[in-house]
């Protein structure tokens, strides 16, 4: 039997542009405290067991970088989850030629 994966977002924000995480002057401390708040949304399904993937499904407004989304399959879903995260990626970039999808920076 076929499942549809949840939903969920790869990451709480945007990915920060390289420039200004080098130009930031943070604490190794605060730094390692905000890279593990970034990865709070895939933690779950690794604590799990479960497969998960994140695919890019637009792009940020304000900076144009990718925004993903991640797909939590079942157990022992690898197979199912790799197959509509595909048909998923494939039908984003479609929107995406089709002036659709998401974003873009002005």
């Amino acid at each position: 039997a076929t499942t549809t994966p949840t939903t969920t977002p790869t990451t709480p924000t945007t990915a920060p542009l390289l420039r200004d995480v080098l130009a930031t002057s943070v604490p190794r401390s605060r730094a390692s405290t905000a890279a593990f708040a970034a990865d709070v949304m895939t933690v779950p399904a690794s604590l799990a067991g479960l497969p998960a993937i994140s695919v890019p499904v637009g792009l940020g407004a304000d900076t144009g970088l990718p925004i993903g989304m991640q797909l939590i399959g079942a157990a022992r879903g690898d197979v199912g989850l790799l197959t509509f995260a595909a048909a998923l990626e494939a039908r984003v970039a479609s929107l995406g030629s089709e002036g659709g999808g998401g974003g873009g920076a002005g």
